[in-house]
């Protein structure tokens, strides 16, 4: 059957959603652009109303006026999913009367919506391999998106050069501790002394985003960690699940093998046998801080056996613990990236190092 139509195709007055545009996919508290095209045959000057609707509640509303007879006009909506999970979706114009049609004036579309990406910010006191090895795991995962600062240089370094020859940015601390914090989900600081750059006060915006805002806290190691970086007996010795013993604590240059503990956080594959293998594999790591001891409740994932804390027990390496509606994670050496060369010398790849820290 040949269907021949004859005459004008559109004769009468008719409002019509000809086009969507969206990804198929979409992240959970991060905007998500749809972009729908409507047309409009004789109502040249009309005002309209188009909405965006999903399961039929409209979560959305944008008004277009009508200035070319039947053109394309669109019609952008900035979405912000709240709920993860497959959803029908709608963008949609008002029946009116006198249309000659009245299917075309809404299309339907789907959209899948994911966990948002973790953001990350890592504060990393100066360049070493710790912030190199660590800041690659953590941006070729595409569940993240990493924000990173490292500090190049201080007001105390002697550079041959003014300050407007260079294209370094002065640290934005203010912004950061105020402001910024908020909008992340983890906050890592290694081998970072804040002392040359920002107040103390400031770091009570480390406490309200751990014990308020449930975000997540790291502090890696290092001879301007710590207590040797100044944080005893600021906002932030009360997140982290480790003891300082303040200006005095002493960083231990040394090499050494740590000692795990039965936790799934440090089991690298399913056999425990095999795990404890690897893990007896994995080159030593170099230098830690000396803690006074891990904090009543912390779990203490991994331990220095060659040193003691002020308890005769093994130092704290690595030690979690719940805190508020947050968490934090003290590592006491930025010295894992041997993992990474180790294994990459053995012909194994940075496969468990890269493991370990997704883990952690």
């Amino acid at each position: 059957v040949y269907s021949v139509g004859v005459g004008s195709l559109r004769k009468g007055y008719d409002l019509e959603v000809s086009d969507i545009s969206v990804s198929d996919i979409a992240f959970r508290n991060i905007e998500t652009t749809i972009i729908a095209k409507v047309r409009a045959f004789n109502a040249i000057g009309k005002v309209i109303n188009v909405y965006l609707k999903k399961d039929k509640q409209v979560v959305g509303e944008r008004f277009l006026k009508i200035k070319e007879d039947g053109k394309e006009a669109e019609i952008k909506f900035n979405y912000v999913p709240k709920e993860t999970g497959m959803a029908k979706y709608s963008v949609s114009i008002p029946v009116e009367k006198g249309e000659v049609n009245n299917e075309n004036n809404s299309k339907d579309f789907n959209l899948q919506v994911l966990k948002e990406k973790v953001r990350i910010l890592y504060l990393s006191g100066m360049p070493n391999f710790e912030y190199r090895f660590l800041r690659q795991v953590l941006k070729t995962n595409p569940n993240y998106e990493v924000v990173s600062f490292i500090i190049l240089r201080s007001d105390t370094d002697i550079m041959f050069f003014p300050d407007n020859e260079l294209t370094l940015i002065p640290f934005p601390a203010t912004e950061l501790f105020t402001k910024e914090i908020f909008s992340f989900d983890i906050v890592i600081i290694e081998n970072f002394s804040y002392m040359r750059y920002f107040p103390p006060d400031l770091l009570r915006s480390v406490y309200d985003f751990v014990f308020k805002f449930g975000g997540a806290f790291v502090m890696i190691g290092g001879d301007e960690a710590f207590g040797c970086g100044g944080y005893k007996g600021t906002a932030v010795e009360e997140v982290l699940p480790v003891e300082m013993a303040g200006m005095n604590e002493q960083f231990d240059p040394n090499f050494f093998k740590i000692k795990t503990i039965d936790h799934p956080i440090n089991n690298l594959v399913d056999s425990k046998e095999e795990n404890e293998s690897i893990w007896s594999s994995l080159p030593d790591l170099e230098g830690c801080n000396k803690f006074l001891r891990a904090k009543p409740g912390a779990v203490v994932l991994a331990r220095n056996e060659s040193i003691k804390d002020v308890d005769g027990n093994p130092m704290p390496v690595i030690t979690i613990w719940q805190k508020g509606r947050g968490r934090s994670l003290a590592v006491s050496t930025n010295s894992t990236w041997r993992w990474s060369m180790g294994l990459a010398g053995m012909g194994k790849g940075n496969y468990y190092y890269s493991k370990y820290w997704q883990q952690m």
